[in-house]
């Protein structure tokens, strides 16, 4: 049985050379029929290909650009959260002991 892995690297190899830049119009032309040729597949499922693989592109540059931003809004609310519990020690234990138990919680009295 085929994964998704193997399949996507499938249809990368038969889009891949469509996909080369500098490439004239004629060229491209040529390399589509010979990919619909070699790889019996419909002029449709090509383009839906293509077009699966330009929207991946796209959200992945989409996600690499917005992650910088994300990552700095982040560390801003953390400085802010910081510079509050110092403020309040008692705060800053019942935040610990909150995010202790969280992450390692204590069965209840009785379940042992």
């Amino acid at each position: 049985m085929i994964d998704k892995t193997d399949k996507a690297l499938e249809y990368h190899r038969m889009i891949a050379p469509l996909l080369a830049p500098g490439l004239e119009q004629a060229e491209r032309r040529a390399l589509r029929e010979h990919v619909l040729l070699t790889e019996n597949i419909s002029e449709r499922t090509l383009r839906r290909l293509m077009e699966k693989f330009r929207n991946g592109q796209k959200r992945k540059r989409n996600a690499i650009e917005q992650a910088p931003k994300t990552g700095s809004r982040l560390l801003q609310s953390l400085e802010k959260v910081k510079k509050a519990l110092l403020h309040n020690k008692q705060s800053f234990l019942f935040l610990t002991v909150y995010l202790l138990n969280s992450l390692f919680p204590l069965p209840l009295a009785g379940s042992i």
